[in-house]
């Protein structure tokens, strides 16, 4: 199972916002990077239908929110 998380300034990042793909919580590619939320999510894959699950409480403060 793939899903996407989209990280607000994560450390190796501290300027962006950023999206990585991951498979069964194996980290993968970084698919995405913009100066806003709305930039990165404008580039998850649209050929499959993704709902934003946004975050949990005990995420990383970094996460913005979980696509899957």
């Amino acid at each position: 199972m793939d899903f996407f998380v989209i990280y607000d300034h994560p450390r190796d990042y501290p300027d962006e916002f950023v999206c990585r793909k991951f498979h069964w919580n194996q980290p993968g590619e970084l698919v995405a990077r913009g100066t806003s939320i709305e930039d990165v999510r404008a580039l998850l894959p649209r050929g499959s239908r993704l709902y934003n699950l946004g975050r949990m409480g005990d995420d990383d403060l970094a996460i913005a929110e979980v696509w899957i």
